[in-house]
């Protein structure tokens, strides 16, 4: 089998960029955006943040002086910075510390700190437009993103507080980084998902959260920092619930996180649990109902548990119910909680507020000089997030619009695999496939020649045709149809043939 004029097998990129490895001049490389924070599970296993940064902003940024940094006090606040830590300390009256950086206000910026000792209180940084938002206060490291105004600020949210911080870092978060994932093979998969929102405002710190028992012995325990999380930190939460032995349907035991709407609204819940029992335990995530029951093997690996399509109204809960929906107990830990409208998607972290993640497009590979107009092979190893639903997802050579082009695609409908070609904005060849899980890895080929079409799946020649036109001006790749219809799953492969491969080519290809 020859050689493929463009091969993207996912390995190398840079912020804004995916490389091929075919052709090596750079050519055959795809243009990425997003405009957003991401995260993927890297070759470690391990939940990252995919953003690149620029340097650390802050002077002084480990409190080895009180140069560079203004503490203001109101009334009998006292904070200071005194033996290599920022002491942010009132009973009530406001304090704040702050750093004039010349930072751009709306820009999106990294903050990486380490709470040494917590007494009382919260703290906040204050961002775009002078909104205070509420930070993880506990004690160790933490990471969030904010929108930032010019200078930089960090206070007493309210009330008391006795809070020593050993550092801040910051940095300006720089998207349109590509996500190569490995949470599901021991390749890594470029990762391309539609845009979704966390609705939920505390997705790791769990002390955010409210305790709830009802029933005579009924108990919840939270114990933060209690193991390593799926993200490689300390930062993963206990959770405890305990109903007593002769439980009732009104007897219940359960963390919660309220504020949503009152009318209630389809939506995906997930979380990522680890075992402290070497037992099964069945426990709710969303509501106590039992549409929303989760298993958690015996295992002391870390699980995403998930349940789509459940409804949601004003509270998110975790925990147990009695008479036989769960066992009596429940001994847990957790993180990384999410609430979406939409299909369960990767990780979205959110600190006192929802957090989106944009929507992922990868367009702009090749050249007229790689494509040929008369015969090739469009060859895909893919998977889609769901079989069926979330309009076409297309993988596309064509002129730069949808007009002129051979189209490779999951189908809104389930189990359906098209092969397209369109010429002038004519639909040319429309062959379909009904028998394969598009949310299973397939390996899809289509061939293109005049009077000799045909679309290849795991091995097998599914569908011919020898009727329709083929389009001229070929010229770019793109995970879209030519201008809509982005493609939003896994791929794993993806490469073009200039030449219609034979029969045992296409074989060997897709098997």
């Amino acid at each position: 089998m020859s050689n493929p004029k463009l091969a993207l097998i996912p390995s190398g990129y840079k912020n804004s960029k995916v490389y091929s490895i075919l052709p090596n001049d750079g050519s055959g490389d795809f243009t990425f955006a997003r405009n957003s924070g991401g995260t993927r599970v890297n070759k470690q296993g391990l939940i990252e943040q995919m953003q690149t940064y620029g340097s650390q902003l802050l002077n002084n940024s480990d409190f080895t002086s009180t140069s560079d940094w203004t503490v203001s006090n109101t009334g009998s606040a006292s904070s200071v910075i005194e033996n290599g830590y920022l002491h942010i300390n009132t009973s009530g009256d406001y304090s704040v510390a702050t750093q004039a950086v010349g930072l751009t206000a709306g820009d999106i910026y990294r903050v990486d700190y380490e709470i040494l000792e917590n007494t009382a209180g919260t703290i906040s940084i204050i961002g775009n437009g002078g909104a205070s938002t509420i930070i993880p206060s506990t004690v160790g490291k933490h990471t969030i993103e904010y929108d930032a105004q010019s200078t930089f600020a960090v206070k007493r949210t309210t009330g008391s507080t006795n809070i020593k911080i050993a550092y801040i870092k910051l940095y300006k978060v720089q998207y349109n980084t590509p996500r190569l994932d490995w949470s599901d093979s021991n390749c890594p998969s470029l990762l391309l998902e539609p845009q979704s929102t966390n609705l939920i405002t505390y997705s790791e710190d769990f002390s955010q959260w409210t305790n709830y028992s009802q029933g005579t012995g009924s108990s919840v325990i939270i114990t933060q920092n209690n193991s390593i999380s799926p993200e490689g930190k300390n930062n993963a939460t206990r959770i405890q619930c305990a109903l007593n032995s002769g439980n009732t349907t009104s007897d219940r035991s359960y963390i919660s996180l309220g504020g949503f709407s009152g009318t209630p609204f389809s939506c995906t819940k997930s979380l990522y649990v680890k075992n402290n029992l070497n037992v099964e335990q069945t426990f709710f995530i969303g509501v106590n109902s039992v549409a929303d029951r989760v298993t958690l093997p015996i295992s002391n690996e870390w699980q995403r548990l998930s349940v789509e399509g459940g409804v949601l109204n004003t509270e998110f809960r975790i925990g147990i119910i009695g008479n036989s929906l769960n066992s009596d107990s429940i001994d847990i830990d957790i993180f990384a909680c999410q609430l979406e409208t939409g299909n369960l998607s990767s990780y979205i972290p959110t600190y006192a507020g929802t957090s989106t993640r944009l929507a992922d497009t990868c367009t702009g590979a090749g050249d007229a000089t790689i494509f040929n107009d008369s015969e090739g092979v469009l060859y895909a190893e893919i998977s889609g997030f769901v079989n069926g639903g979330g309009g076409d997802r297309t993988i596309s050579i064509s002129d730069g619009s949808q007009s002129n082009s051979i189209q490779l695609l999951l189908h809104n409908t389930a189990n359906r695999i098209n092969f397209r070609v369109r010429d002038g904005g004519s639909l040319e060849v429309n062959i379909s496939d009904f028998t394969f899980q598009q949310n299973q890895t397939n390996k899809i080929a289509c061939k293109y020649k005049l009077g000799d079409y045909a679309l290849w799946i795991n091995g097998e020649e599914k569908v011919t045709t020898t009727i329709g036109n083929l389009p001229s001006g070929l010229s770019v790749m793109a995970f879209d149809d030519g201008a809509l219809n982005d493609f939003y799953g896994k791929c794993k492969d993806l490469r073009y043939y200039d030449t219609a491969l034979t029969d045992a080519e296409l074989t060997e290809l897709t098997t």
